[in-house]
């Protein structure tokens, strides 16, 4: 068999879910014609798809390198490049691609994507138009250009192209929750619960869908019945909707909680859950299961009724004895200035350490670390003079124990500052200009989080402005 045989098998396999096959097919024909660069090319392609960025980036640049006038492997270089959030690189690929093909919609809209996601948004404009103008309707592409309205603050304008997507393809699931987060940061709950159980549907959700022998209870009388709730997508986020499980259990059902690892035993501090489970772990049978963040569709959540009753969680007798007493009557503050890097939007919300330096130079204040992770590393470069600062190990309840002993938390939109709303101790969350849906729009405080007081960009990108605001309502504290 020749080797363009192989690789039209291959590509067959790899369309039926048969992965095993297509890199077989694919391997031989290298073996036929080891200038193949359709299958290096298309190697590339399945590994990426499995997740393997290192792998695929390997056998993409083998094929580049075999024919660099081929637009389709600089294209794919590119989505590698985006993946790996190596900005600059993809859009010079991109660029590459286009150069080679001009007429390629797709390229023109992977190219404005990434290009709003540079905060180039006039070229990012021009690009998505084209691949508009070559493939009206372009689904994909109304997303993206709902994405560019999005972050200008210009909502009506991206909910009108996210319903353009929809209208478009009506199975996009991207673009119902988009939709569906547009309509949650309006107060539209109803309409909006119901679009985000789209996001099961969206390949690249960063949880992906499960499937449980039992159905998903959606509102059902569950009296006497075992329910499995699952966490999803980040630690914020289960923490926010932790705060159903004890409405299930005033129900009358039996409750099994699986969470992430570092939240398992705070949550056995909700009020009647007896068994946690950390996620990926044996499950046990269960007459249904929920989703965390498809409780609120369950319960029909409205503005009026979202469970605002805190604390909802609490401390553990965890020993904090890196915690010592500030000197004085000292307003004892913990910060945090920077949430996981591999969130998709924590370029947007997170703030260089040394942007703090004026809350340090405040009289009557002390300042406690509570960030964890990578950010932490800027500590010992800044000179900043903290108090105290929190072991990198340990698990939310060390956080949890650490935050009760503090006056108050100043953070950017993190698990922790979720983690202090539902111990109820009071919080101030900065937030980019435009910010998360759960934060709603133009508020200072929080339905969700009675204890939470809300700081806003004015422009995006600008945090000074935010940073002298909480120095000065720090300052009015003390006096």
């Amino acid at each position: 068999m020749e080797a363009a045989s192989l690789i039209a098998r291959g590509v067959s396999f790899y369309d039926n879910g048969n992965l095993e096959g297509a890199v077989l097919c694919y391997q031989q024909a290298l073996q036929l014609d080891p200038k193949s660069y359709e299958a290096y090319n298309n190697l590339g392609n399945l590994f990426a798809s499995l997740g393997d960025r290192q792998t695929a980036f390997t056998f993409l640049q083998a094929a580049a390198n075999l024919n660099p006038e081929a637009s389709s492997i600089h294209n794919n270089l590119g989505n590698i490049y985006l993946a790996e959030k190596r900005i600059e690189e993809a859009i010079a690929s991109y660029t590459q691609a286009i150069t080679l093909q001009p007429t390629s919609a797709s390229f023109h809209n992977h190219l404005g994507n990434a290009l709003r996601l540079n905060g180039r948004y006039s070229e990012a404009a021009e690009h998505l138009e084209t691949a508009l103008s070559l493939r009206p309707g372009y689904a994909e592409a109304l997303v993206n250009v709902g994405f560019l309205h999005y972050e200008q603050q210009q909502l009506e304008e991206a909910e009108g192209y996210y319903r353009q997507a929809i209208i478009a393809k009506p199975d996009f699931a991207l673009a119902h929750t988009c939709l569906g987060q547009m309509l949650l940061r309006r107060g539209e709950f109803t309409a909006g619960w119901a679009e985000q159980e789209w996001r099961w549907r969206w390949k690249d959700f960063p949880s992906p869908k499960r499937n449980f022998q039992c159905p998903q209870w959606r509102g059902e009388d569950i009296v006497g019945a075992k329910i499995l709730v699952h966490a999803e997508q980040g630690v914020g986020d289960a923490i926010q909707f932790l705060r159903y499980i004890p409405m299930l259990i005033e129900r009358g059902a039996s409750i099994v909680l699986e969470v992430h690892p570092e939240l398992r035993r705070l949550a056995l501090t909700l009020d009647g859950v007896a068994q946690t489970i950390s996620r990926g772990g044996p499950l046990p049978d269960s007459d249904w299961h929920c989703p965390l963040m498809s409780l609120p569709l369950a319960f029909a959540t409205v503005r009026e009724t979202i469970p605002s009753r805190v604390p909802y969680l609490y401390p553990t007798s965890e020993h904090v004895g890196w915690l010592e007493q500030s000197p004085g009557k000292s307003l004892r503050v913990g910060l945090v200035w920077a949430g996981n890097p591999d969130n998709q939007v924590d370029r947007k919300r997170s703030i260089a350490l040394s942007a703090f330096a004026p809350l340090f130079q405040i009289e009557g204040v002390s300042i406690y670390s509570l960030q964890r992770g990578p950010a932490s590393e800027e500590i010992p470069s800044s000179h900043l003079p903290f108090t105290a600062v929190i072991p990198q190990e340990g698990d939310f309840a060390v956080t949890a124990a650490a935050i009760v002993h503090l006056d108050l938390i100043v953070a950017v939109d993190t698990a922790v500052a979720h983690l202090a709303g539902a111990l109820a101790k009071p919080v101030w969350i900065l937030l980019p200009r435009v910010a998360d849906w759960r934060w709603l729009t133009d508020r200072s405080d929080s339905p969700w989080y009675p204890s939470a007081r809300l700081f806003r960009q004015r422009s995006a990108g600008q945090w000074d402005e935010v940073i002298v605001e909480i120095c000065e309502e720090l300052s009015h504290l003390l006096h």
